[in-house]
């Protein structure tokens, strides 16, 4: 069965440019599958990558390399028609998650359709 998200060898490399030596590696190679129906989460240190890697996944930012794959299609690859549904599959949950979910729902029911 094909994960509902695949990540291959995801890296992100922030600044540069001229000055090789000011780059900073956010993400170094991470690949993760998660199929449908299922839930993963991401855990880390402080500054370990796990906002960038959401940012990535969801398009907010472009990896510098590897593979995405949401539904089997790639949000970021240029050109390629993606169907605004798919975002309302992806979801990101930040560190509180009081302020992106709703406390008298359980999570499953605030992912049904309204």
């Amino acid at each position: 069965m094909k994960p509902a998200l695949e990540v291959k060898d995801l890296v992100k490399v922030y600044g540069g440019g001229l000055r090789k030596s000011t780059a900073v590696t956010a993400l170094d190679g991470v690949s993760l599958e998660v199929h449908r129906g299922r839930t993963t989460a991401i855990v880390g240190e402080s500054g370990s990558g796990k906002s960038t890697l959401a940012k990535c996944i969801l398009g907010l930012a472009e990896p510098t390399s590897g593979t995405i794959e949401i539904e089997g299609l790639d949000p970021i690859k240029r050109g390629q028609h993606v169907p605004i549904n798919l975002y309302r599959t992806v979801q990101m949950v930040f560190q509180d998650p009081h302020a992106s979910l709703n406390p008298r729902m359980t999570v499953g029911r605030s992912w049904e359709s309204p």
